[in-house]
């Protein structure tokens, strides 16, 4: 039996920061403290996450509890072992950067214009007609945001699971050199559920036009729907994985050892999985308003809360209530083990593992691979549906209205183009149009990972040493656990590949030398024997670029379509923004870069691919998500150490130790986008073109980014540490 309990508070008491902030947020939730600051690279604004304890602060109060027993016997060559285990997890904590205070970034790639709520159209600091948005940290400084979030409540969700698990295992002696272990593991895992008995929220479609709870249309949970489990998931009474391993020493001699296995092994999903389905139902809900004036956040107010009380256009999680499953890996290994002269011993093996059920909980980018309120491309250059109603049951403006791409010459209205569509107006054209985004999570993610491992070691004598190489690759649907960036929430195959942790080739060494007693004398021998010298070096080869930083490279910018005004004979501008919802009619799907020529083809030994590769897609339609395997620079490092203890007296003795770390003083090359801004983004800012259609100003387009591709930044120095340990 065994117990942890965990406890941690954070309660703030001074707020006197806000007393001089002049603007109100989108939810008037008496909030004292000031906006998070959220820059794009964390290169203009400085990156400022406030956490908000104006609600009593925030905590964590965790549990763990588990018991088990195991019985062993022994039947002729069979070695049997049985045992139950059971654990119990409880989780009451207040996540600390709940945006209940407002979260405001600046807008990368804001367009000369915008249309302001308030103010209607604002200039940024780009030239008059030039298409360019200008200095986009000097727009903040204006007042102009790129996008301001803000969360409503700051729930506090109090969640448990169980484990309760039995096993059997025999491992069997078939001969004096081989043997074989098989079992079976029965585990029985609940979802987390909720100590509050309000319940994990489920989305049942069948209830969004007759909701049973006019806050939250369309879900279910076990507060007002018993028959809803207060976990929102459904439990399997049992998960089943078998085991099964084998040694063989080939030559009766210890010298030759065969060994491999497979399994089934079952995982549990992580608090945080559930965490905000948790605070749906409490009432948590989030807002976001783009392109506007920070004076005029909250003149958008009254679009996130309904008569009723249920918050419109907001982005709200839920689970799959027919979904039983847990994340499980299925392992695999086969290794030969080599005894060799001078006490070294040599291995090679395979290893890999295929994890399937993962959950899909979304991602914490633009594209939500669990949103099943996501607009496939192309919707937003449809006719927009008709007789669609807000929250308070009026209908929304311009049912079966095709929006123009570019808002009339003169005019600065909202909701007369695709381009200014507001937030109601998009989510008009959804399945549930109450709703922004529905995250509803499911175990429908997958990965896999294989590998060759070659390890040479040597451990006795005075000089140990490790060697140790990999060669692999971790393929997976990207979205899942921090694997990397997804761009498609509708075909999952498009957002299979490299996961943002594949390094293809790892060499790793380690060494140790003991220089041993050298001198009889007591004092050469006090100076000079005992010293050990030890150190690391590891070589890999670097992390796929579009899962580590953005499936499209970060397209963005802007074109200018120039033309001459009929009337009066004026040049006129039109400036085409390249993102997704203007080229592909929708703000859900990854807009990806068409493919010009092989990336992976360059020759620069800075250069890591080729940006000129890279154009931009025509309207409606998208480039690929895939270019074929593009890694980042290798990394180098290497560290070592000198050490040596002198004995002073009985139990007395002083350690001396020095140690460098990167000794040879090595910069590795880095894609730091600190440094290097532009490094890793496709900008097409700056092109213009003469004509009036944006399909031949978009398929001449060109990446206007020249550092585009290349590591120009070196990174890396050398950090010597020396110490002195008297014990005594």
């Amino acid at each position: 039996l065994s117990a942890v309990f965990f406890k941690q508070n954070f309660t703030p008491t001074n707020f006197d920061a806000t007393n001089t902030y002049p603007y109100a947020n989108l939810f008037n939730n008496g909030s004292h403290v000031l906006p998070s600051l959220e820059d794009y690279g964390n290169d203009g604004l400085p990156l400022t996450r406030l956490p908000d304890g104006t609600y009593g602060g925030i905590f964590a109060i965790k549990a763990i509890r588990t018991g088990g027993d195991n019985l062993t016997g022994v039947l002729g060559p069979h070695t049997i072992r049985v045992g139950a285990f059971y654990q119990l997890d409880g989780n009451n904590q207040v996540a600390p950067f709940i945006q209940t205070n407002g979260t405001l970034t600046t807008g990368y790639y804001m367009g000369e214009t915008f249309n302001d709520p308030v103010q209607f159209t604002i200039h940024n600091t780009g030239v008059i007609n030039s298409g360019n948005g200008g200095n986009y940290l000097a727009n903040f400084l204006e007042g102009h945001v790129g996008n301001y979030t803000q969360s409503n409540i700051q729930p506090k969700p109090n969640l448990y699971f169980k484990n309760i698990d039995f096993y059997g295992q025999d491992h069997w002696r078939v001969a004096t050199n081989l043997s074989i272990d098989f079992g079976v593991r029965f585990e029985h895992l609940t979802p987390w559920g909720d100590a509050h008995n309000i319940g994990v929220p489920v989305f049942d479609a069948s209830t969004y036009s007759k909701p049973l709870s006019a806050v939250l249309p369309g879900f279910r949970w076990h507060a007002i729907d018993p028959s809803v489990p207060t976990g929102g998931f459904a439990t399997r009474f049992l998960f089943i994985e078998p085991r099964v391993g084998f040694a063989w020493d080939a030559y009766k001699t210890g010298s030759t050892i065969v060994r491999g296995g497979l399994g089934v092994y079952r995982s549990h999903d992580a608090y945080n999985d559930v965490y905000g389905a948790a605070g749906t139902v409490i009432g948590q809900r989030s807002a976001t308003v783009t392109n506007i004036l920070l004076s005029s956040v909250s003149s958008q107010a009254s679009r996130f809360t309904s008569a009723g009380g249920f918050s419109p256009y907001s982005n709200v999680s839920g689970v799959d209530g027919t979904d039983d499953e847990q994340p499980e890996v299925f392992t695999y290994n086969l290794a030969v083990d080599q005894k060799l002269p001078k006490q070294m011993l040599f291995e090679v093996a395979y290893v890999g593992n295929i994890a399937r059920h993962l959950l899909n909980n979304g991602s914490t980018q633009n594209t939500n691979i669990n949103d099943i309120n996501a607009l496939p491309i192309g919707s937003l250059f449809k006719a927009q549906p008709v007789g669609v109603r807000d929250a308070n049951g009026n209908l929304v403006t311009g049912g079966g209205t095709v929006y123009p791409l570019f808002a009339p010459a003169g005019s600065n209205a909202s909701n007369t183009a695709v381009t200014n569509l507001d937030q109601q107006h998009i989510d008009a054209f959804k399945p549930f149009p109450l709703y922004t985004r529905l995250q509803i999570s499911k175990h429908n993610l997958t990965s896999n990972y294989n590998s060759l491992q070659v390890v040479l070691n040597k451990q006795q004598g005075r000089g140990r040493f490790g060697l140790a190489y990999t060669f692999s690759k971790a393929l997976g649907i990207l979205g899942s656990q921090g694997n990397g960036y997804p761009a498609d929430p509708f075909n999952l195959q498009n957002d299979y590949q490299e996961e943002a942790f594949d390094h293809r080739n790892i060499f790793s060494t380690s060494y140790s030398y003991s220089v041993g007693k050298v001198f009889q004398n007591m004092l050469l021998g006090g100076v000079a024997n005992g010293w050990e010298v030890s150190g690391i070096t590891v070589i890999q080869s670097g992390a796929p670029l579009a899962a580590t930083n953005s499936p499209s490279f970060g397209i963005g910018g802007s074109i200018a379509l120039t033309s001459t005004n009929p009337i009066t004979g004026q040049p006129q501008v039109q400036s085409l923004n390249v993102g997704n919802t203007t080229i592909l009619g929708t703000p859900d799907v990854n807009l990806q870069p068409t493919l010009l020529c092989d990336p992976r083809n360059h020759s620069n030994k800075t250069q890591y691919f080729n940006g000129a590769c890279f154009g931009a897609p025509t309207i409606g339609t998208n480039g690929p998500y895939r270019y074929g395997f593009i890694p980042g620079p290798v990394y180098f490092s290497t560290d070592v150490t000198l050490a040596k203890t002198f004995h002073i007296h009985d139990a007395q003795n002083l350690q001396f130790r020095a140690a460098a770390f990167n000794f040879i003083n090595r910069a590795n090359t880095s894609f730091n986008t600190a440094s290097n801004a532009q490094a890793l983004q496709l900008n097409f800012q700056g092109n213009s073109f003469a004509t009036t259609d944006p399909n031949v100003g978009l398929s001449q387009a060109r990446g206007q980014n020249a550092s585009f591709g290349y590591a120009s930044v070196k990174e890396g120095r050398r950090i010597m540490e020396l110490s002195l340990k008297y014990e005594f």
